[in-house]
């Protein structure tokens, strides 16, 4: 099913650079807006595609047509609104999954966000939790350095530039040292400490070798979906030994799925980079490096290669996809058939490969 995207205020400006970042994640994107006079009917949009929806976020009614509208063109997975927060009622004129998965962005700084509205974030309420602890170290920070600024501005100006000497020589003060060393010491390993256990709770998005310390607590009783990925010069291909091992060229990922990958090269050094599932896994010749991520709704997501292997590395790059668990089903089952016959030529799964020749130019 189509993945949609309701975008208040998405005919001009803001809105519609929002909305066409989101057809190019291959959206079916509703741009309702006070201004679009015209009310096609029936509505019609696919993937990629822009429909231009009339939509007044001051009007219950015109909200929950707009929000029908989008509905009809299959999956209503997004509200991204740039008219102003939507006022929590209205949010029951969505389907749950919608609901769930809303993007409270007040773009252009009408209306508020509020803790109510941020709710519906889902795992978007995680980031606004580290946004607030960071917030509230870094503001007594700078408001301490701007305050000693402008006290040392005040105080210690030259107030006679006729006669510039040195000023009397400073031997320390143990209470200010003291202080010092206690307060950024305590902050830096707040930091660190805070930092590792937030990265570490759902087993981190990075690389973590072939054993890793970090392993998602579902992982013990949800065994997660196991994908190899395969970088080489210059391409990534995936191979899915839950599926008998087969290789695909493309990755499809379904939703709502903690997913284990494998990462390695048959060459040189590459890196598995797939921001927006905030994934980045070095792949090293010979070595099996683990990184997990539990995806969440539909999604396309970039997949390019961080660490520089030749000529072509500009050009490592492909587009994968979050689909529904269904789809997913279907997709797996269509590709197992179509690369069978690869299949025969593949070497037996293994979590790292040694190909000849051992090393290839670039």
């Amino acid at each position: 099913m189509t993945a949609v995207a309701l975008v208040t205020g998405g005919a001009g400006g803001i809105g519609r650079a929002i909305c066409a970042r989101l057809a190019q994640s291959g959206y079916a994107v509703v741009a309702g807006d006070v201004s679009v006079a015209a009310e096609p009917d029936p509505p019609r949009a696919g993937p990629g595609e822009i429909l231009d929806w009339p939509m007044d976020v001051t009007d219950d009614a015109s909200v929950a047509w707009a929000v029908a509208a989008a509905a009809a063109l299959g999956s209503l997975t997004a509200v991204v609104n740039c008219a102003g927060v939507l006022r929590e009622a209205r949010s029951d004129d969505m389907s749950q999954q919608a609901a769930d998965r809303m993007w409270a962005v007040n773009v252009m700084g009408s209306g508020r966000v509020t803790r109510e509205s941020l709710a519906h974030l889902g795992d978007g309420g995680a980031v606004v939790t580290d946004n607030t602890v960071l917030m509230a170290l870094s503001v007594p920070v700078a408001a301490a350095v701007l305050v000693y600024l402008a006290y040392a501005l005040i105080v210690f100006r030259e107030r006679t530039p006729d006669v510039v000497v040195d000023g009397p020589p400073i031997r320390g003060n143990a209470s200010i040292q003291l202080w010092w060393l206690v307060t950024t010491t305590t902050i830096v390993l707040f930091l660190a400490g805070y930092g590792s256990i937030r990265l570490l709770a759902d087993g981190s998005g990075g690389g973590q070798g072939p054993n890793p310390i970090a392993t998602p607590a579902s992982a013990k009783t949800d065994p997660p979906l196991q994908i190899q990925v395969i970088a080489q010069q210059w391409e990534f291909t995936y191979r899915w030994p839950g599926y008998g091992g087969f290789e695909t060229p493309h990755l499809v990922l379904p939703a709502h799925t903690l997913v284990e990958f494998h990462v390695t090269s048959l060459d040189v050094i590459h890196s598995f980079w797939a921001y927006q599932l905030a994934v980045k896994a070095d792949a090293n010749p010979g070595q099996d490096n683990i990184a997990y991520v539990t995806t969440k709704g539909p999604l396309a997501f970039n997949i390019r290669c961080a660490e520089l292997c030749g000529v072509w590395h500009g050009y490592m790059f492909d587009t994968g996809r979050v689909v529904t668990k269904a789809q997913f089903a279907t997709w797996i089952k269509a590709e197992k058939v179509q690369f069978a016959p690869a299949a025969k030529s593949l070497p037996p799964y293994a979590r790292e490969y040694f190909p000849q020749p051992l090393r290839r130019g670039g």
